[in-house]
């Protein structure tokens, strides 16, 4: 299981990411696409996501949703949402987006996440 601060080795051994920096807003460089301003991919939309439900599940644990989306990315797509590939994208979509909106905050804090969640966001070699 990965932390439930997005960070260390656990994290990554089980989503197997990149990082994604903090994207900036409308008319601040990449809402949706990498830091170079390119399109968003599919892949980089589905890590985007994945960010934003992450998030949400830290904000109603009491975090704060701008600074945890910000690390999700940072420690599972290296800040380029672009640059990764998604292992299943239906079920990162009909099953961990989903688990994130109803899990219990010890759960989420100790890292004990849906293993629909597991090594979906895949780093490039």
């Amino acid at each position: 299981m990965f932390s439930g601060r997005c960070s260390g080795p656990f994290l990554v051994a089980v989503l197997l990411t990149v990082g994604c920096e903090e994207l900036k807003g409308p008319g601040g460089g990449s809402a949706d696409g990498g830091p170079d301003g390119s399109p968003i991919t599919a892949a980089g939309q589905a890590c985007l996501d994945m960010a934003d439900a992450y998030a949400g599940a830290a904000s109603r644990c009491g975090d704060n949703f701008s600074a945890a989306r910000t690390q999700f990315i940072t420690n599972l797509a290296n800040g380029d949402c672009n640059t990764v590939s998604i292992r299943n994208e239906s079920e990162l979509r009909s099953r961990c987006f989903p688990s994130f909106s109803v899990i219990g905050c010890a759960d989420f804090k100790n890292g004990r996440y849906d293993p629909s969640c597991a090594e979906q966001i895949v780093r490039p070699q």
